[in-house]
């Protein structure tokens, strides 16, 4: 599971100033929770006022998102009410406590408006593109812990790009800029700032490892400051401080994807079918026999012997024969590659079942293509074009990520794509895409008993 904790923290998040966090998660409601009034030239500088998120309401906010109940009675446990209630009286407390706490719960908003202060980088002046990057990155996330069960999270903003630049507009203004805030005109980092956020949490995409799970934030204004409160550059209120919060899918469900098949081959498609698809397109089956019917088909191969030449991504030695190296890639329990065999110029396969489950139908997609003459952006707004807007994004854009359902086949599991693009010397790219079934690593919600029960014995 080493994705999400190997995130490149390049938002300095080691260096967060510390804010004190209000007492009562559920008691912070109110106006400050709404709206992000714009004063002249920029955002209300009152908005940056707004309480930084605590454990607790972090916590809060997730469960509400994801459409799940919180166990209340270790928060109740605790409360004054319950600790200086009498034996006799201690469990109708509890009782009441835990009731309070859930109404509380109930009329909670997720969507209310935090602070945050974060030490960053401006970046070395960008002539091309006449202004300075803030050199923001949007794989990053600032870690977060559950404070009862001590389950780590990580919340990460969606719009980063609205605050990724400063323009200058030309050299004259660059330089002027650079000169009243001291930055160095020769180094990489021409200088530090403090970074100040106003944001509000969205949505709680699904987990791609037991490890972390990620929330994410839009954020609504910024500014950048130095250490002492003068100001450096003003971003304003973003788009997102101008709509209503726009969350990829209702709370407690995953999003249907544009599509989700692989060159025509989709999770669930019965064995026959999926042979006929690979095999009109895809001359030579590799020679091996494999479990259930599965294969892989290439085309412009030369078969050796018995040799099967690899396709699609190599997850590595995950310690685990049938792991579909989709969902290794997704948790990074392996190590990811795009392989295309040297001596072909692209391959199509499919599995049926597993060894320890049977089936008669497909349940992992794997693909690799050498494509000469392709650039990397071109084949990953491709990509983008097919199946919509990544769950995940990483490796500097190399690795994209989807999972949700099937746009064919309503009520059907949620399936997991992994596209890896690897860059090839001289030009072109190889790219490997696999699909499997999508498997939700989070622990699951136990059902709270109503009414205690007798053992039946």
């Amino acid at each position: 599971m080493r994705y999400l904790a190997a995130l490149p923290l390049a938002l300095c998040l080691a260096a967060v100033i510390p804010i004190a966090a209000p007492p009562n998660a559920l008691a912070q409601q109110g106006p400050a929770a709404t709206g992000v009034p714009a004063g002249p030239g920029g955002a209300d500088p009152m908005i940056f006022r707004a309480p930084p998120i605590d454990p607790t309401t972090f916590i809060l906010s997730y469960n509400k998102m994801t459409g799940t109940m919180p166990d209340f009675r270790p928060v109740a446990e605790q409360s004054t009410a319950v600790r200086n209630a009498s034996a006799f009286d201690k469990a109708d407390v509890l009782t009441r406590e835990i009731a309070r706490l859930e109404g509380l719960f109930a009329s909670f908003d997720p969507h209310r408006t935090y602070s945050l202060r974060l030490v960053t980088n401006i970046r070395q002046y960008d002539a091309a593109r006449q202004g300075y990057p803030t050199g923001l990155d949007p794989e990053a996330f600032i870690p977060m812990q559950d404070p009862v069960n001590h389950r780590p999270f990580g919340l990460q903003f969606r719009n980063l790009d609205d605050i990724s630049f400063l323009p200058m507009g030309d050299t004259g203004t660059a330089r002027n800029f650079a000169q009243r805030h001291r930055l160095s005109t020769q180094y990489d980092i021409a200088g530090e700032a403090l970074l100040e956020l106003a944001y509000r949490l969205v949505e709680a995409p699904p987990a791609i490892g037991a490890d972390r799970t990620i929330v994410r934030a839009d954020i609504l204004a910024a500014r950048l400051i130095t250490r002492n409160g003068q100001p450096i550059w003003e971003f304003g209120p973003t788009a997102a401080a101008r709509s209503v919060p726009q969350p990829s899918q209702a709370p407690g469900t995953v999003p249907v994807l544009k599509a989700a098949d692989v060159q025509g081959l989709r999770i669930g498609m019965p064995r026959a079918e999926a042979a006929g698809i690979t095999s009109r397109d895809y001359p030579q089956r590799d020679p091996t026999e494999r479990l259930g019917g599965s294969g892989r088909w290439f085309r412009g191969t030369q078969m050796q012997g018995v040799r099967v030449p690899m396709c699609g991504l190599d997850a590595g030695l995950t310690g685990n024969g049938t792991y579909s190296a989709a969902m290794a890639v997704l948790t990074g329990e392996g190590n990811g590659r795009a392989v295309v065999a040297d001596e072909s110029e692209a391959c199509l396969g499919f599995d049926i079942g597993t060894p320890m489950k049977p089936a008669d139908s497909v349940t992992r997609v794997t693909s690799g293509q050498r494509l000469a003459g392709h650039t990397p952006d071109a084949v990953r707004q491709a990509l983008i074009g097919k199946y919509g807007t990544p769950t995940y994004t990483r490796e500097g854009g190399k690795v994209l990520q989807w999972i949700g359902r099937d746009p064919t086949r309503p009520g059907s599991d949620p399936v997991a794509i992994v596209a890896q693009i690897e860059p090839r010397q001289g030009g072109g790219v190889v790219l490997a895409v696999e699909a499997a079934v999508y498997v939700d690593p989070r622990p699951r919600q136990a059902p709270t008993p109503t009414t205690p029960t007798a053992p039946r014995l």
